[in-house]
């Protein structure tokens, strides 16, 4: 056998160990999301993506409550307390858990004191300044200017629309996902809410910026 072919036999080899230790991790992942629809949507079309792309084994349970900061915050120990009993288990079935919500009209206090103590958690708290159509218009442009929901939402019907989606941009679209991954870019999306992020904990004070970007690297990071 050959120099070249045995190198090629032992890159194959080392590529098929990489995705069975891929395919056989097992981190159980819980999103908990402020929205039902446009965040559940897009994370549950993420985890598949990922999975498809990377032959992952992604284990991702997304709840809609319908509930907003500390409320949200709040409402994930009454999910554990209800799988505790529902399943009669004494520990959280789940490695790793994210809350998902946006700034939106409420307090800089109620704001603040969410992020705070869902970290103190050791949630992963992917927040949005001020909603999470901001993280969506980044997968197409940078933007550098407080921006309220309804413009953000403007801007992506005008862009959807540009790409011939029918019906323009929709919050309960099932393909939500789809659409900005297939027109608009993850990579640029991450970029630019690095770019935007200025760090710090006065969160209320940071529009526009959103940490959307963290937990969609930690998925990929967990595939790849």
């Amino acid at each position: 056998m050959g120099f070249k072919e045995a190198d090629r036999k032992r890159r194959a080899q080392r590529k098929s160990r990489k995705i069975e230790e891929t395919k056989t991790r097992s981190t159980r992942w819980l999103i908990v999301c402020e929205g039902t629809k446009t965040e559940v949507n897009y994370f549950k079309q993420l985890a598949q993506h990922l999975n498809e792309k990377y032959n992952g084994n992604l284990k991702i349970k997304v709840e809609g409550i319908g509930k907003n900061t500390n409320s949200l915050v709040e409402s994930v120990e009454d999910y554990f307390n209800y799988v505790q009993k529902a399943e009669g288990r004494s520990k959280i079935p789940y490695e790793k858990v994210c809350v998902v919500f946006d700034k939106d009209s409420f307090s800089k206090q109620q704001f603040n004191s969410a992020i705070q103590t869902a970290k103190s958690k050791g949630y992963i708290v992917a927040w949005s300044n001020e909603c999470f159509e901001l993280w969506l218009l980044l997968h197409f442009e940078l933007v550098v200017s407080a921006m309220g929901r309804e413009k953000c939402e403007d801007k992506l019907k005008a862009i959807f629309k540009k790409h011939g989606i029918t019906g323009g941009y929709e919050k309960e679209s099932e393909k939500i996902f789809e659409i900005v991954n297939k027109y608009g870019s993850m990579e640029d999306a991450i970029r630019n809410a690095k770019k935007i992020d200025k760090g710090g904990s006065n969160y209320a004070d940071h529009n526009p910026s959103t940490r959307v970007y963290e937990i969609v690297e930690k998925l990929i990071e967990e595939v790849t």
